[in-house]
């Protein structure tokens, strides 16, 4: 797989192995990412010589938009690593997830994240975070395998935590792989994706939201989310995970007519192949193709196995 994406978080739903197969879909000179996600689709785009404008609401999209997307040559250094680990008086993770971690390594990712001043020293943070706890075990409890804190029985990926200084460092290195100046100036945006769809201009936008039926980001993310501003976050689900979602994908295609081409990627229970292909010729011609293919972070082993993912992209 393409060393770029070292760079970027391991993501719930993300598109790392159907990335080359999106792109194989795109037409022109501007490529639209209106669900940035983890940003695989993105950066391929970018390293591909597009301009990309991406757009998502979450904050933990916006880090990856700035930090990776929209950066051309800032790059992460030995200092970024060293001055996160400055002692602070900071303690909202121990407050507030206090079985989240071990105590002593609680102390040390309170500090890490009092200290990250950039977009790249938080993306670094949560790269490292996931090494020693994926994103699926972001809950408040401790596995039984650190309650025993016997080295032995640590599974492999838990040890970064006991030598953050080296981990951090190989990290950053991974992270610098996928920073980049393809000539473009490229445009990372926050906003409700039907309002960012009202002035973007470009040659193809590329559709991924929320599935219908499905666990939701915010949901999933929730302690993530709320390690990143600091807060605790109140779960607030995406309108595309509601029962009626059917709707809202309309309205994403009225709001790009515009736009000369389309690609729409989805999977989940609620919206079969021919199901989305029927949405989309409402609005324009298209074609369906259905993928077969492993998802990198995914909720269940059946999933893992038996995932489908639905493409649709206009003539």
């Amino acid at each position: 797989m393409w060393k770029g994406y070292d760079s970027l978080p391991s993501y719930f739903g993300g598109k790392r192995k159907l990335a080359r197969r999106i792109m194989s879909h795109a037409e022109g000179e501007v490529f639209i990412d209106a669900f940035l996600g983890g940003g695989s689709v993105s950066l391929l785009a970018k390293a591909r010589g597009f301009k990309v404008i991406c757009n998502d609401i979450s904050e933990r999209s916006r880090m990856v938009g700035k930090a990776i997307v929209e950066n051309k040559n800032t790059k992460l250094t030995d200092y970024d690593v060293y001055s996160l680990f400055k002692e602070t008086e900071n303690k909202f993770i121990r407050e507030t997830y206090p079985n989240l971690l071990l105590e002593k390594d609680i102390q040390f990712i309170d500090n890490a994240f009092a200290n990250a001043k950039t977009d790249l020293q938080k993306l670094l943070l949560i790269k490292f975070l996931a090494k020693y706890k994926p994103f699926g075990m972001l809950s408040n409890k401790i596995p039984k395998d650190l309650e025993t804190c016997n080295i032995k029985v640590i599974k492999p990926h838990i040890k970064y935590m006991y030598k953050p200084v080296r981990a951090l460092e190989q990290i950053k290195d991974h992270i610098n792989y996928g920073i980049f100046d393809n000539g473009k100036d490229n445009e990372f945006h926050q906003k409700d994706v039907f309002d960012f769809l009202e002035n973007v201009q470009g040659d193809t936008v590329y559709f991924d939201p929320p599935y219908a039926g499905s666990q939701s980001y915010e949901e999933f993310y929730n302690i993530l989310d709320s390690i990143l501003v600091q807060k605790k976050i109140h779960v607030e689900k995406s309108k595309f995970n509601s029962d009626d979602a059917e709707k809202f994908l309309h309205k994403l295609l009225e709001k790009s007519m515009h736009i000369k081409k389309v690609i729409f990627s989805f999977g989940g229970p609620q919206i079969d192949g021919q199901k989305l292909l029927s949405i989309v010729q409402q609005h324009r011609p298209a074609e369906l193709y259905e993928i077969q293919h492993k998802w990198a972070i995914t909720a269940s082993d059946e999933q893992m196995q038996t995932a489908t993912e639905i493409l649709v992209v206009s003539k």
